[in-house]
C-alpha cells in the first residue's frame, strides 16, 4: 500500500483546535505585540539622540544604554515569543500533523473512600470521551485512521491482542516511524503518560479494544499502573 499524499488530508481530519491552546497562542502573540511596541519606542528615541545628543538627557538614557536595551527587547522579547506563537499556530496547519497533545483532558471521576469504584457504565462514558477529546483527530471517530498518515484501530493486532501490554505501552510511551499491517507511518504518536491517569489509560484502551467491531479484554487501572512502573 502506498502511502496517501498529506496534501489530500483535510485540515479539519487531523486537527481539532483546543481552547486552551488557543488562548495561549492569543497570549504568546499579545505579548510578542506589546514588546514589539516597547522595542519600537526605544528606537524611536535611539534615532532621536543620534540626531540630537541631549534629548533626554539624563545618566539612564544616554545612546550607549539604550542600544542594549532596543537589542534585547526586540530579539529576546518580541522574536522568540512571536515564533513561538506561530509555531504553535503553523506547524500543525503545513505539516497536516498534530505536534501537541491536548492542553486539557476530562478528569476522571473521584472516588471516595466510602464511595463505590466507578461503574462500567461511567468507565465506558470516560473512554469515548478521552477518545474523542484526544486520539480521534488522528485515527478518527470510527477508529478507521487516515491511509498512509495514521494506522488503523479497528481490527489492529495489538489492540486485540488478550494482553494488553503492548497496547498500554503505545499509550504511555508513544510511537514513531511503525511499520503496521506493512505501511510504515512516519507521523509520531505522542506520550500521554505525563496527561493522563492510569484511570483514564484504562478507559481509553477499553473504549478502543471493545468499539468497532473489536472484542478484546478491557483493561484496568491495575494494569496500566504495573507497565508505567516498568523501567
Amino acid at each position: 500500500m502506498s502511502p496517501q499524499p498529506l496534501g489530500k488530508v483535510s485540515i479539519e481530519e487531523v486537527i481539532s483546535e483546543d481552547p486552551a491552546l488557543v488562548r495561549l497562542i492569543y497570549q504568546y502573540l499579545a505579548w510578542a505585540a506589546f514588546w514589539l511596541v516597547a522595542a519600537s519606542a526605544v528606537g524611536l528615541v535611539l534615532s532621536l539622540k543620534l540626531n540630537y545628543p541631549d534629548f533626554l538627557n539624563s545618566p539612564f538614557t544616554v545612546f550607549g544604554r539604550l542600544r542594549p536595551v532596543h537589542t534585547n527587547t526586540l530579539f529576546w522579547g518580541w522574536t522568540s515569543l512571536a515564533m513561538v506563537g506561530l509555531c504553535l499556530f503553523g506547524v500543525p496547519r503545513t505539516s497536516r500533523t498534530p505536534t501537541y497533545g491536548r492542553l486539557t483532558s476530562p478528569a476522571a471521576p473521584a472516588a471516595t473512600p466510602e464511595g463505590p469504584a466507578p461503574s462500567s457504565s461511567t468507565s465506558s462514558a470516560l473512554g469515548a470521551q478521552i477518545y474523542g477529546n484526544n486520539c480521534a483527530t488522528c485515527h478518527q471517530p470510527e477508529g478507521t485512521g487516515v491511509p498512509g498518515a495514521f494506522p488503523p484501530l479497528k481490527g489492529d493486532p495489538v489492540v486485540l491482542s488478550a494482553d494488553p501490554s503492548v497496547h498500554i505501552r503505545v499509550i504511555l510511551q508513544g510511537v514513531y516511524d511503525k511499520e503496521i499491517g506493512g505501511t510504515k507511518y512516519a507521523a509520531p504518536m505522542p506520550s500521554f503518560a505525563g496527561q493522563l491517569k492510569d484511570e483514564e489509560i484504562a478507559a481509553v484502551a477499553s473504549h478502543e479494544r471493545t468499539s468497532w467491531g473489536n472484542q478484546a479484554p478491557i483493561v484496568t487501572a491495575a494494569d496500566v499502573a504495573k507497565i508505567r512502573a516498568e523501567k
